[in-house]
């Protein structure tokens, strides 16, 4: 089974490496979710500063208690990774059912809406 994973990403990498044009949506696709996850890590640190709220993400949680470095470069790395491997796998499908590119289509609007959302803490924390 792992081995077979392996040859997916090594074919997946070979076709991202070998596309016969750039694929200038999917880079701007990846490049926004990388920058949105990198704002989300900023409003997250700027607003505990504050007090007024506390990280939801029960894995990231504990390495801001401990580490605001180590949080801030294992979410990078985390997300970094993932958004890398899906853009090598965009021409796939997930259970031959669901196209990568869409995943990573939900993953912008996610973060777009959680942009959003920090906005909205951020606006209340500054009436206050």
């Amino acid at each position: 089974m792992e081995n077979r994973a392996a040859k997916e990403i090594d074919r997946g990498l070979v076709r991202a490496l070998t596309r016969p044009r750039f694929d200038e949506a999917l880079f701007l696709l990846a490049l926004s979710i990388l920058l949105f996850s990198a704002l989300d890590a900023i409003f997250t640190l700027v607003l505990l500063d504050t007090g007024l709220v506390r990280e939801w993400n029960p894995f990231l949680a504990p390495l801001i208690e401990t580490d605001l470095q180590l949080f801030a470069n294992v979410k990078s790395a985390l997300t970094h990774f993932g958004v890398f491997l899906l853009v090598l796998l965009v021409d796939r499908e997930v259970f031959q059912v669901l196209p990568v590119r869409r995943i990573l289509e939900a993953l912008f609007v996610a973060y777009g809406l959680l942009i959003l959302y920090h906005l909205s803490l951020v606006a209340r924390v500054m009436l206050a």
